[in-house]
């Protein structure tokens, strides 16, 4: 896990980064990635709302991935968008279609 801990609550961040200098020859195709993984994270924070079921969450997110190629479903795409956070670091709820309907962030 990435992050900190504060009075025994945990943090966890995902970062995207290259080492050294991008490649010429895939250099566009990773630029085209990350756009399109960071749309798939901005639809997943307009839906996430109070009251959202988490696998819609998921799906709005997936649906950007899926559209733009990289499907189908969870071939590329292969965790789950996100995590509850608290005492532990991945803790319920779980942003994934599997998480129960009436599964809601708080």
């Amino acid at each position: 896990m990435d992050g900190c801990t504060v009075e025994g609550y945990q943090s966890d961040i995902t970062r995207t980064f290259v080492l050294g200098k991008v490649p010429e020859k895939t250099g566009g195709q990773m630029k085209k990635v990350f756009r399109h993984r960071a749309s798939s994270t901005g639809r997943a924070l307009a839906t996430a709302r109070p009251g959202a079921e988490c696998g819609a969450v998921d799906a709005a997110a997936r649906k950007v991935i899926v559209d733009s190629g990289y499907g189908p479903d969870y071939k590329y795409f292969a965790h789950r968008l996100g995590h509850g956070m608290g005492m532990d670091g991945h803790e319920w709820p779980y942003l994934v279609r599997a998480t129960p309907p009436n599964s809601r962030p708080t």
